[in-house]
């Protein structure tokens, strides 16, 4: 049925999993998208279906690493019309770990209209992730109308998210203005920095409410003008008056210098006048959703490739653009089949299931 010979009709084709090789009553876009749904919704849905159809485990492997591989990783197209809803704040956290970075446009009120996420399975340096974080920013920077965007940086201070800054956002140019670099708000999370504090506190006073009263006033005065630099002051008084152990004078330099280093992306008043959120909360989330709440169930055990079959699918369901994607990708394959009839519709799928 699959040779050039004897022309079929492209839903059955697609659908029924005759180019895997294995018959398959479940349609591979039901497939992918429970791999990228709640592991508890997919293992109830398969059970009904499984129960009926008697699906081998084999074609159902082979269903979701076909779609996935030729399912978009990024959704581009869909990502730029979900975020181009009015002039607000990208927010771009970055983070040989699994990783996930989002993309978010804030309206003037501070208000969130959509989110991209990407996720990636372990690698060095995390150079995938990377090139699809840029990509996925020039494209949404080039179809943007209207005035341009204020654009913020927010993440922790560690080593990948200060490289990436460095090596590729602050020397990045306008994809619509040559010449013109884009300026960038770079922003350390607040709670990132709350913990710092509660790090310098702990060195010099141990666990006593001392210790605690004062981490609370340092959180409060960090979100004032210069506090940053207000709390590193209080930091050195109490340090030349306080007895310290060799452990307690290592973790205490290591907080003060990632403070001292980080002080002037730490200006939280003005962010919060100006609209800026201070937080990486959205991508703390996205690690929750993305990885943990699909790839960390009890006894769950994942190669990288396997886990990022079911990342890429699960990245397109959240970000909200898989039915889009989807379509767009079964439209283009059915105009490449010769002699082929396919009245497609969004609701295709979901009958073939």
């Amino acid at each position: 049925m699959t040779s050039a010979k004897w022309p079929t009709l492209a839903p059955l084709r697609i659908f029924d999993n005759l180019h895997c090789g294995y018959w398959s009553a479940v349609s591979p876009c039901v497939s992918s998208t429970q791999a990228g749904g709640p592991p508890r919704q997919q293992k109830q849905r398969s059970s009904a279906t499984l129960s009926k159809k008697r699906k081998h485990r084999r074609s159902l492997r082979k269903h979701v690493a076909f779609v996935a591989v030729r399912l978009p990783v990024l959704p581009l197209l869909s990502a730029v019309r979900l975020l181009l809803r009015s002039c607000g704040v990208s927010l771009l956290p970055l983070l040989m770990k699994a990783s996930v970075a989002t993309l978010t446009v804030f309206d003037r009120h501070s208000r969130r209209l959509g989110t991209v996420y990407l996720g990636q399975m372990p690698q060095y340096q995390q150079e995938t992730l990377s090139e699809q974080l840029t990509e996925l920013i020039r494209d949404v920077l080039l179809q943007w109308r209207g005035l341009r965007p204020r654009l913020a940086y927010i993440t922790d201070g560690g080593w990948h998210p200060v490289d990436y800054y460095r090596r590729v956002l602050r020397p990045m140019e306008d994809p619509r203005r040559s010449g013109v670099r884009l300026s960038w708000e770079r922003v350390i999370d607040f709670y990132h920095a709350a913990q710092y504090v509660s790090k310098l506190a702990a060195a010099l006073f141990g666990t006593e409410a001392m210790a605690k009263g004062w981490a609370r006033q340092m959180r409060g005065l960090l979100k004032q003008p210069g506090g940053a630099t207000r709390v590193l002051q209080s930091a050195s008084y109490y340090r030349a008056r306080v007895d310290m152990t060799r452990a307690d004078h290592d973790a205490f330099d290591k907080a003060y210098r990632y403070l001292r280093r980080n002080r002037r992306y730490m200006q939280y008043e003005r962010y919060r006048r100006e609209g800026t959120p201070r937080g990486s909360g959205v991508t703390e989330a996205g690690c929750k959703t993305v990885f943990t709440q699909r790839l960390k169930q009890s006894g769950m055990r994942w190669g990288n490739t396997g886990g990022q079959v079911v990342v890429d699918l699960r990245v397109l369901v959240l970000s909200g653009v898989y039915e889009e994607v989807v379509a767009r990708h079964l439209q283009q394959r059915s105009q490449q089949q010769e002699g082929t009839y396919l009245p497609y519709t969004t609701d295709c799928r979901r009958r073939a299931a």
